[in-house]
């Protein structure tokens, strides 16, 4: 009990920061709500019920709603993650008091444990009304996103009898005729309704107006022309790279657009600067009819700068140069009967038209949109049979359609919109029609964007300042754009692809929550798994590699370079650093995915199943590799023969030794082979080594001079050493020759081959000089008669 209690008083000594910290935690959190903000959370719930009990919401509202919702959950998950940190933490601090006082403990210390306790208990108060609050708000959520797609399904599964009345029909026409006469006499109706003063103050600020249209199209002209020349497409320039033709799409759609632009924009600031409100029907013609001239332009202008049907070098797609025409052509026209149907459908509405009139013009509109985008998505459009395609051109730009059966998909949604419309499911026939544009738009826009971000990545690692003015190498910067790409790639195809279910009426939420699990982490079988984990648990890995070869680098050249030792011990010393340096990048890589390396069992159970596997062979490479390092049976630079290959130890790395042959090629080795098998070294210990040279006189030689003369020859070259000393065997008697062999030694082994040359040369001019004949094998041919 007394050591107890002086642990514990010992504890208090030592931690005055934490129980000051303590006190001031009592003093802030003194009511539940400063612990956690749950009053955000708690109103957003409240607005939703009370607007969900008022009955009638939109799809769209119902979305909006539930996305609040999420938000503000995801905020507070945030803050309960750190109050559950500082729960874990009081209640260890509780824990060090113990759950009862002793008769015969300390007051200050029983002090400390209520004050603690009620601490604990203020947390716990706040994370259990925390968890309620999300519990409700994830059951609203649902019932959000199920209003949302019930009320959407509703909408679209509307249908319209207009098919079947010949009425209707019969008054389409007349109807269209009468409806462009209104749209003529907007204006003129509209200047009547005005005051005589009115009418002289429009008759006043006229002129003002045109001098602002005026000076805006001498503008736009002059941006235009400077766009046009400084940025352009210029016919001189053979091949031009993806982001020059990129940045001439873009100037070419600012600059054609950039004058009638100028011009509309012009009307609206002086209608605005007039302080002349235009309503009624001639406001709803100019502000609508402004908007949908305008992005029409702009849909041209960029359309033209895509595939670039003049100027076929510059066109930033793979379509046939005799196809990008008539698919420019077509996208315009699709974008037109979307704008005309828009805005005659407002000017209907405003001007108070039959529903079954406004459905009709729809029904015929869409079937209109279904067929220039069946007729658009048709192989034939985009694909010359008689042309052949480079390979490398077709890499090196981009596909609207990256994929072949995305046309077919294309076409197959088209069609049952058209189906959809003639049956009179206006509503579904619109929603499939519209977004099949906007997920045109959207894959064509991000493949665009993956283009020129690949290239600006590529033009910046390639650029010379990052080689020579930051001294980084070139692997090294290919190595970042192969990263930065790997990462690009998918990050473009997750945003397309949220984008792209938004789009098709997927809920917002659910998208959210999804990718939040995806990127953040969800439990699978008891195991967390979260991609952005792993990809930082990679990054850190490659990333702390590249610093322990830096490091072993500079270990090997800059450190152990300047010591006594020889050149295989501080090979030996680099490459033990880096095994350890590996093992730690693989055990912090392990430790940022949140494996919890204090489970030694885990991890050893975990590796010994995987060695069982599979990993045999890594394993012993490994091992091997270790074992060569310690005991040293070969070394780097030795001269080795493994099994028949010879060569030179270039490095001995963690799985494999790299032999350099006589030849130059690299011959990799396993370490375990090395181990296994019977390993020739000339040069284990020493470079010393024996030279043999082999030699055949001629039948009747004195083989005394002959012998004098190997020997002479032996004692006289520079690379032969005196001890021990060259000696000669006489071999045999052969066929044709008596035969000798030289036999000395080198101090370097490494020059066998040159020296044994020098030698036979030495050995050639004495015979000759002393009249000493080698000779040739002959044969004697009896010829025998029958």
């Amino acid at each position: 009990m007394l050591k107890k209690m002086l642990v514990i008083l010992v504890l208090l000594l030592m931690s005055p920061c934490h129980v000051s910290s303590a006190k001031s935690s009592l003093n802030t959190f003194s009511a539940v709500n400063s612990i956690l903000n749950t009053s955000d959370l708690s109103k957003a719930i409240k607005d939703a019920e009370k607007i969900l009990s008022d009955g009638n919401i939109s799809s769209k509202k119902a979305e909006n709603l539930a996305s609040e919702i999420a938000t503000v959950s995801a905020d507070l998950s945030k803050e309960m993650d750190y109050v559950k940190r500082q729960s874990d933490l009081t209640e260890k601090q509780l824990a060090v008091f113990g759950d009862k006082s002793e008769d015969n403990e300390p007051k200050e210390i029983t002090r400390r444990r209520q004050q603690v306790n009620a601490e604990l208990m203020k947390y716990k108060a706040a994370l259990a009304e925390a968890e309620f609050l999300l519990n409700k708000s994830d059951n609203l959520q649902k019932i959000l996103v199920n209003y949302s797609r019930d009320k959407l399904m509703i909408s679209l599964s509307e249908r319209s009898p207009v098919l079947v009345s010949p009425k209707t029909w019969s008054a389409f026409i007349p109807e269209m005729i009468t409806l462009s006469s209104v749209m003529f006499e907007a204006p003129l109706k509209w200047y009547n309704s005005l005051t005589d003063i009115q009418k002289k103050l429009v008759k006043i600020d006229i002129m003002p107006g045109l001098f602002i249209a005026f000076m805006a199209l001498l503008l736009g002209r002059y941006i235009r022309q400077f766009l046009l020349r400084r940025f352009g497409c210029d016919p001189e320039i053979e091949d031009p790279k993806y982001n020059r033709r990129l940045l001439a799409a873009f100037c070419v759609t600012i600059s054609m657009g950039v004058l009638p632009a100028s011009v509309l924009v012009g009307m609206l600031i002086w209608l605005k600067s007039s302080g002349w409100v235009v309503s009624g029907m001639f406001g709803l013609i100019i502000m609508e009819g402004i908007s949908s001239i305008l992005f029409f332009v702009l849909v041209t202008a960029l359309s033209k700068a895509i595939f670039a049907p003049h100027f076929p070098d510059w066109a930033i797609t793979n379509i046939p140069f005799n196809k990008s025409k008539l698919i420019k052509n077509k996208i315009n026209l699709i974008f037109a009967v979307f704008l005309i149907h828009n805005f005659l459908e407002k000017v209907m509405v405003e001007a108070n038209y039959s529903a079954d009139m406004q459905v009709l013009l729809a029904i015929m509109a869409d079937i209109l949109k279904g067929y220039l985008i069946i007729s658009l998505s048709r192989p034939s459009k985009w694909k010359d049979k008689h042309e052949e395609h480079d390979e490398d051109d077709d890499e090196e730009r981009v596909s609207l359609f990256t994929i072949a059966n995305l046309r077919n998909i294309v076409m197959i949604f088209a069609g049952g919109g058209v189906a959809a419309a003639v049956l009179g499911y206006v509503a579904l026939a619109n929603f499939i029609l519209y977004r099949i544009v906007a997920t045109f738009l959207i894959v064509s826009g991000l493949s665009i964007l993956k283009t020129a971000l690949s290239e600006t990545v590529t033009f910046a690692v390639s650029s010379k300042f990052l080689r020579k003015k930051l001294g980084l190498r070139v692997n090294f910067l290919k190595k970042v754009r192969f990263w930065i790409i790997f990462i690009l790639d998918p990050a473009l195809i997750l945003l397309g692809l949220a984008m792209v279910l938004s789009l098709w009426g997927v809920p917002k939420p659910w998208i959210k929550n999804s990718f939040d699990a995806i990127v953040n982490g969800f439990s699978f079988a008891g195991i967390n798994i979260s991609l952005f984990d792993i990809a930082a648990s990679i990054i850190v890995f490659m990333l702390l590699v590249s610093v322990v070869r830096f490091m072993k680098d500079k270990l090997l050249h800059n450190v152990l370079a300047e010591t006594a030792l020889d050149e295989t011990s501080m090979h030996s010393l680099a490459a033990g650093f880096s095994y350890v340096g590996f093992i730690l990048a693989g055990m912090v890589s392990i430790a940022v995915l949140g494996v919890d390396l204090t489970n030694l069992a885990l991890v050893a159970g975990a590796l010994s199943f995987g060695i069982g596997l599979g990993l045999q062979n890594v394993v012993n490479n490994f091992v091997s590799g270790i074992i060569i390092l310690v005991e040293r049976p070969i070394k780097v630079g030795d001269w080795v023969v493994v099994n028949d290959k010879e060569g030179i130890v270039k490095q001995i790395n963690i799985r494999a030794t790299e032999l350099e042959t006589w030849q130059k090629a690299n011959v990799i080795i396993p370490n375990a082979e090395i181990l296994s098998n019977y390993v020739t070294n000339y040069t284990h210990k020493d470079k010393y080594g024996r030279i043999t040279v082999e030699v055949g006189v001629a039948y009747g030689s004195d083989t005394a001079k002959v012998t004098k003369i190997l020997i002479d020859v032996a004692k006289n070259h520079q690379h032969i050493m005196s001890y021990p000393e060259p000696f000669v065997i006489f071999n045999n008697f052969g066929d044709s020759s008596l035969n000798f062999e030289l036999k000395c030694f080198t101090a370097n082994i490494f020059q066998k081959i040159h020296i044994a040359s020098d030698m036979r040369y030495q050995i050639d001019k004495a015979f000759i000089e002393n009249g000493i004949e080698i000779p040739f094998p002959q044969r004697v041919v009896h010829m025998v008669k029958d």
